[in-house]
């Protein structure tokens, strides 16, 4: 084999997967995006601090259960 024949093949092998990459991505951004919403909606109901809901940081914990000196403790 040529080695522009090799060399062309490594492109269309690199163009096939970035274009799979890309698809990927967008069908991913969807999926985000539903996925924030409904955690949004969770820590407004729950009246949360910051939409991180599983941490082991007590300072992210609800305003009336975290230790105000928590912070500087870890």
């Amino acid at each position: 084999m040529r080695r522009s024949s090799v060399f062309f093949i490594f492109l269309i092998s690199c163009f096939t997967v970035i274009s799979f990459l890309l698809i990927k991505s967008g069908s991913d951004i969807s999926k985000h995006q539903l996925i924030t919403n409904d955690i949004s909606d969770i820590t407004s109901a729950l009246k949360l601090t910051d939409l991180t809901l599983f941490s082991d940081a007590r300072y992210t914990r609800h305003p009336s259960q975290a230790d105000l000196f928590s912070a500087f403790q870890d």
